[in-house]
């Protein structure tokens, strides 16, 4: 079968085109962090978490699940003001890597969030209490008894 020149041409551009796109996509994990930071630190905010979703798509096993978790959280929670998916990805990284200290400082987000916010008093003392219990000698260990006996 022959092919047209205009049509030759065309599949030539195309495969171009994708050689191009699939270049400039990140392959490794720092790249991944490197670019969604990049977005972050421009303002363009719905790209990075965009591109730490991508991440934890393509790195199922990677090592800075918890940090992408975290930092998308973070994003979606100040910049964006998106509450609720927020929530899931602090959630989500408590539940999973309880050990990272960004689960340690999405505890503290999730605390404040069920107190304040949520007004579930129960889920934040619950917050609070392993707050306490993972790091009971630190300096706002004061501030996380008094309010669990505040919820």
């Amino acid at each position: 079968m022959r092919t047209l020149p205009t049509e030759r041409a065309f599949r030539v551009l195309l495969l171009c085109l994708l050689m191009v796109l699939s270049a400039c996509q990140p392959r490794t994990e720092a790249e991944f962090f490197k670019k969604a930071e990049v977005y972050a630190e421009k303002g363009r905010f719905e790209k990075a978490v965009e591109t730490y979703q991508k991440y934890l798509a393509d790195f199922p096993e990677g090592e800075r699940r918890d940090k992408a978790l975290f930092r998308s959280g973070e994003i979606l929670y100040y910049a964006l003001g998106q509450r609720a998916p927020a929530v899931r990805n602090f959630d989500l990284l408590v539940r999973k890597y309880p050990a990272s200290a960004s689960a340690f400082r999405a505890r503290e987000i999730l605390a404040g969030v069920f107190r304040d916010e949520v007004q579930d008093y129960k889920r934040a003392a619950i917050e609070y209490r392993c707050l306490l219990e993972q790091q009971p000698e630190s300096p706002k260990a004061p501030g996380y008894q008094l309010q669990i006996a505040r919820c």
